[in-house]
């Protein structure tokens, strides 16, 4: 798959979706560390421990990828195949158990351009791969659930079994007509 990032100056540069090293994992913990403020949910993440089982909601086949593009991680995704419902969410989609892009690739600096789209795109790839026709699906905070919005996925409400947070579906038809 060949991917490219627009930077916003226009420019273009190669980027590639890759399994997470520890090299990698490191860098994250380097480059963007610092530049996380404390209202930022991932300055209490531990970047290098995201997929450990008790970091997860559902620890089945669990696989971390990132998008690296100009020597740099611009954005984590970390999925997960849930294998019973449990609240709101069914057992025929990829779970997105945590996804970042690099503080440098958010509003209102925003260096590199749809990092989002790509990585929700992996998200759907992943899916069809294992036969659940694109469907994904997602806890949000708060601050992040106009994001999701925008992107075209349906909140199905608060879900009381995961924190209160609402959950995020994206389905097969919104899989179909966003990542055809």
């Amino acid at each position: 798959m060949d991917l490219h990032l627009t930077h916003r100056d226009g420019h273009k540069v190669d980027a590639t979706i890759e399994a997470a090293s520890s090299q990698l994992r490191s860098s994250i913990e380097r480059d963007w560390r610092p530049l996380l403020g404390a209202n930022d949910e991932e300055s209490v993440w531990a970047f290098e421990q995201l997929d450990e089982p008790g970091n997860l909601n559902f620890s089945t086949d669990v696989e971390y990828a990132l998008l690296v593009a100009d020597l740099q991680v611009q954005a984590l995704l970390v999925t997960s195949l849930p294998t019973a419902p449990r609240g709101l969410v069914s057992a025929d989609l990829v779970y997105i158990e945590y996804y970042a892009t690099a503080p440098w690739n958010r509003d209102p600096e925003r260096r590199w351009k749809n990092v989002g789209t790509f990585m929700l795109g992996w998200a759907v790839r992943r899916s069809r791969a294992r036969g659940h026709a694109g469907r994904i699906g997602l806890h949000s905070k708060r601050q992040s659930e106009g994001a999701y919005k925008r992107r075209g996925l349906t909140s199905l409400g608060v879900d009381g079994d995961i924190d209160g947070q609402h959950f995020f579906l994206g389905d097969a038809l919104w899989a179909a007509a966003r990542y055809p």
